[in-house]
């Protein structure tokens, strides 16, 4: 039997790159996998700040929805939530299941920045781990998580080894500010047909498990949630081996 393809989607201010060790993992076990540079991310070249809407910076991976033509497995990592709930209400028949993995997980009429519990995202830029550009007067039009190695270490990459660390802050770009705050319309009928599944990394210092990650499970109903346990923000450097594992489980299903 033929196995099915994952789609890898990246998190704000990272790309396709961030996925090399999954990919590698996912491709020895037989699985087929793509992996897309979001508008402004990776190699692509978009200027972060001309993007306006959810609809743009996901465009590279709804034109690939458009083109398979057989069922995808979505996976999205952190932001990368936002993206392919929206990929979802545009292409359900593409899609056979969507899997969040520390992910922003939105309901209908709802933006990223609404998930979050109250004053925790104004908590993370007075700390300086969300930077918005120098000399922010109106509504930023891009964001970036920090560039400080320890701040990184201890709210993003907390159990990477240090290269790892190293590796994630000299790739990341700003990521457009319309993924954050622009609302999703998601109906029942399209959105609400795909499977969900939920991976929740226990030690995340970004998203945390109780007050983020576990509470939009118990507001938005998933399929199945999975615990990685030992994982920061970003299993795919930390925990690769143990992601793919899910991944496998939840592609046999």
């Amino acid at each position: 039997m033929q196995k099915p393809e994952l789609v890898l989607v990246h998190g704000a201010n990272h790309g396709a790159w961030s996925w090399f060790k999954v990919r590698a993992i996912l491709e020895n076990r037989g699985y087929k996998t793509t992996v897309i540079d979001l508008l402004s991310s990776g190699r692509d070249q978009t200027d972060a700040n001309s993007i306006t809407s959810v609809e743009e910076y996901a465009r590279p991976l709804t034109d690939y929805l458009a083109r398979v033509s057989e069922k995808v497995i979505l996976v999205g990592h952190s932001l990368g939530g936002v993206s392919i709930s929206y990929s979802m209400e545009k292409f359900p028949e593409k899609i056979s299941k969507a899997v969040y993995v520390a992910a922003i997980l939105q309901g209908n009429n709802e933006s990223a920045v609404q998930t979050f519990p109250p004053g925790a995202v104004q908590n993370l830029i007075q700390q300086q781990v969300f930077l918005l550009p120098p000399n922010t007067q109106t509504t930023p039009t891009s964001f970036k998580l920090t560039e400080d190695f320890g701040l990184a270490s201890k709210y993003m990459y907390n159990q990477c080894a240090d290269e790892d660390v190293y590796l994630g802050m000299s790739m990341m770009k700003w990521t457009p500010y319309a993924a954050f705050v622009e609302k999703l319309l998601l109906s029942p009928a399209r959105y609400g047909e795909v499977p969900r599944y939920y991976v929740v990394t226990s030690k995340d210092a970004l998203l945390d498990k109780t007050l983020y990650q576990e509470a939009r499970i118990s507001a938005i109903n998933v399929t199945r949630s999975f615990y990685l346990e030992n994982s920061d923000h970003y299993p795919m450097l930390s925990k690769p081996a143990m992601l793919c594992n899910i991944l496998s489980t939840i592609a046999d299903l």
